[in-house]
Parts: structure tokens; C-alpha cells; sequence
């Protein structure tokens, strides 16, 4: 059995480094976000794609302005802006009037889709709508993607973690766990799997795809686990079924620490013993390059199997809670789940 001591060893070394870095100017830090392509990119790469064969830039900017102020609203949860934009946006008649034009029809639903979809899955309450919206952009996509706008495999994969967001939330695991597996597995392989074309040949850089591998996965395993509406072993049957170790040609650019992570994180969600574990798949697991849900499941059932008492004025157990707020950056709600009765409020 670990000692919650010897856990803290795995830990300090990226806790350290954490410190050591936090007080130098942004530019001397390390890199953490270059996925590179947000959809503010994305937008002016199909425009630019779209506009050499037919001239509409002005209204693709006029409706991509009026899907980011219908995000906006529903970020903000004004019900009532949010309905004054989607009035605007859903059914456009002009839109509706572009089917002499293919291209840019559905260069248009492409970007009023996903935002439509999202103001049924937040504040219109109606997620069978907002995944017919899904279903809908994912259409538009392939089109744009088929016409030769190879980037649109970007806006794919998005609308692929927003269907599984909307599948989860409404309950409808099966078409979840199909669509986090799909896309997850898309990204860690060399091939081409269910998609048109390998993501090699879209990725920028080996750091990139180290961003989007952990974005998409920390939103899939801290959606799964973050469920309340879900009993614990329906979530780690969800997760094994999407991280299940099933043979995968990697792409080259994916980590050894990953790899070796994702076998144990499987493997736990089997039920294996901690107490099996080697000091190298902790390690590996306990690693700067996999993704901070990976390590946040694993904490807790590490610390399930710690052989001392957690009290509050542990010295071991307040590094552990550091760590997980300053590396790991979790939220509270994380926090609590992670350490429900073992640290101050």
C-alpha cells in the first residue's frame, strides 16, 4: 500500500518546477495552450477557402458576427438576447437561398450550426434540438472538407466533443461514449480511422497536438466524472469503453508518458490494485506531459489506498491539495470530490 509520504515524492518534482516557474514574465514561461486554431482562425480559414469560389465575405462576417453575439448571450445566460439572435440565425432566409450555391451555404451553417446547437444544449433546454443541430454542422462539414478545406477537420473534431457533450448531459451514453471514442482515438492514431485522412496531416506541431489531446480528454473524463446524475460505476464503464486499451497504430507525436498512462488509467477503471502498481507507472502517470484528468482520477484512487490518516494539518496532504490546484488547476467542485472530508473549507 502507498503511503500518502511516498505519494508526495511523485508529486514534488512538478510541483517545484511550478513554483519555480510562476514568478517569471509570460513570455519566459513554458508554453501551455498552442493548439493554435481557435474559431476565430478557423473562421477566416474557411472564409479565405470559400471566397475563391464565390465572393460573399461580407456576409460571412455578417452572420459569424451575429454567432458569436448568440454566444455571448448564452454565455452570459441572458434568455432573452440570446432568443433575439437566434431569431436571426435560425431558418435564415438567406441562408435557406443560397442553394445555387453550395459552397458557401454551407460555409454558413457550418458556423450558425454549432451556435444554434449550443443555445438549445444551455439556455433553450431542448438537447434532442440541439443534437439535430450537431448532426446538421457535422453535414456541413464534410461537405467543406470533401470540396478540399482540409482544416475543416478542426471544426470536425470540435463537433464531435460538442455531441458528446450534449449525448452525456441528456443521457444518452451510448452515442457519448461512441463519440469520445472516435474522436480520441482519431488523435492518438497515425491512420485515418473513421475520418477522411489522418490528423497528421492537419497538425501544425508536436505541441499542438499535445493541447488538443488534453483539452478533448480533460473535457471527456471531468464531463464523465463531473455528472451527477451518474452512479460511479456507469461513469468508469463509460470511460472504459472510450479508453479502453485497444491496439492503436500512435501517431508519432504522442508522449511515452502518455501512452504508458492510459494503460493504467484503463487498467483502474477495471479495478486494478493500487498496490500492483510500479513506481514507474505512478511516475509515468504523475507526468507534466498527461493530461490533468488522467492524474486527477488516479489521485483519488491512490488516495482510497493511502496507508496513513488524512487529517487536516497534514503536511503531506496539503502538498497534495497544492498540487492539485496549482498544477492540475482544479476547481473547487473537483477538489471536494477528491478530498470530500479532508481538507479545511
Amino acid at each position: 500500500m502507498i503511503s500518502l509520504k511516498d505519494l508526495v515524492c511523485y508529486l514534488e518534482p512538478a510541483l517545484d518546477k511550478h513554483n519555480a516557474h510562476s514568478g517569471l514574465p509570460n513570455q519566459e514561461k513554458e508554453k501551455t495552450n498552442a493548439s493554435e486554431y481557435d474559431r476565430g482562425h478557423i473562421f477566416y480559414a474557411v472564409q479565405e477557402f470559400a471566397s475563391n469560389c464565390c465572393n460573399e465575405r461580407v456576409k460571412h462576417a455578417y452572420f459569424y458576427g451575429l454567432h458569436q453575439k448568440l454566444l455571448r448571450a448564452c454565455l452570459n445566460k441572458d434568455k432573452h438576447l440570446a432568443g433575439h439572435f437566434l431569431s436571426r440565425l435560425e431558418n435564415n432566409h438567406i441562408v435557406k437561398n443560397e442553394s445555387e450555391n453550395l459552397l458557401s451555404r454551407h460555409t454558413l451553417e457550418s458556423i450558425i450550426n454549432p451556435s444554434v446547437a449550443y443555445y438549445y444544449y444551455t439556455v433553450g433546454n431542448d438537447p434532442a434540438k440541439a443534437a439535430s443541430y450537431l448532426t446538421a454542422s457535422l453535414e456541413n462539414i464534410d461537405y467543406l472538407i470533401e470540396a478540399g478545406f482540409k482544416d475543416g477537420m478542426y471544426m470536425k473534431i470540435e463537433q464531435y466533443l460538442n455531441s458528446f457533450r450534449v449525448a452525456i448531459s441528456s443521457g444518452n451514453l451510448a452515442d457519448a461514449a461512441s463519440y469520445a471514442k472516435d474522436v480520441t482515438v482519431y488523435l492518438l492514431s497515425a491512420e485515418k480511422e473513421k475520418f477522411e485522412f489522418p490528423f497528421a496531416e492537419v497538425l501544425r506541431s508536436p505541441a499542438q497536438l499535445k493541447a488538443i489531446l488534453e483539452m478533448y480528454m480533460n473535457a471527456i473524463i471531468f464531463k464523465t466524472l463531473g455528472n451527477p446524475l451518474l452512479e460511479e460505476h456507469v461513469k468508469e464503464s463509460l470511460l472504459l469503453s472510450v479508453f479502453s486499451n485497444d491496439p492503436i497504430n500512435y501517431n508519432t507525436n504522442v508522449e511515452h508518458e502518455l501512452k504508458t498512462a492510459l494503460a493504467v488509467f484503463s487498467s483502474f477503471l477495471v479495478k486494478a490494485d493500487p498496490e500492483m502498481l510500479s513506481e514507474e507507472a505512478i511516475a509515468s502517470v504523475l507526468a507534466a506531459k498527461v493530461p490533468s484528468s488522467v492524474q486527477y482520477y488516479m489521485l483519488t484512487r491512490l488516495l482510497e489506498n493511502t496507508s496513513e490518516e488524512l487529517l487536516p494539518d497534514n503536511t503531506s496532504l496539503f502538498k497534495v491539495e497544492e498540487y492539485c490546484r496549482k498544477v492540475l488547476q482544479l476547481n473547487n467542485n473537483q477538489m471536494m470530490r477528491l478530498l470530500p472530508t479532508k481538507i479545511k473549507a
